[in-house]
């Protein structure tokens, strides 16, 4: 019965998904051992499509599965740190593990001024029901 089981298996599963190219493995941050985590991870082919990508996990570990062998672009990018780009080689059915190293870029936005004048100050108050109500909402808002 186990081998009727395992021939039906064969014959629904691709040759291709027994014998598939993966890329696994943990992004830290440069300089300690700390993960980064929710970083996206690229596996793209000589023309620059998209082969396969992932997310990190909580512990920075990723697992991507090549569609076939041969030459990838692995590239890692998650915001607050330096794009990695590493090249990879792939032959049939094999596993290939990495450890990423992602040097922290830090992002520095322009100072936002904000300016404009109250329009609602004066009729506010003169609106009884508005002001109530604004009050009250106030009130739901610090319980």
């Amino acid at each position: 019965m186990k081998a009727l089981g395992l021939a039906c298996l064969l014959v629904l599963v691709p040759i291709g998904v027994l014998n598939a190219q993966v890329v696994r493995g943990r992004l830290v941050e440069a300089g300690t051992d700390v993960a980064v985590v929710g970083a996206l991870v690229l596996l793209q082919d000589s023309a620059g499509k998209r082969a396969a990508q992932a997310v990190s996990g909580s512990e920075g570990r990723f697992s991507l599965r090549a569609p076939a062998p041969g030459a990838y672009l692995l590239r890692i990018l998650r915001i607050g740190y330096l794009p990695v780009d590493s090249t990879v080689r792939l032959m049939e059915g094999e596993t290939l593990t990495r450890t990423m190293v992602l040097a922290g870029a830090p992002v520095a936005l322009p100072e936002i001024t904000v300016a404009g004048t109250a329009t609602c100050g004066e009729r506010a108050r003169r609106d009884t029901l508005s002001a109530a109500l604004w009050t009250n909402a106030g009130t739901a808002l610090a319980i």
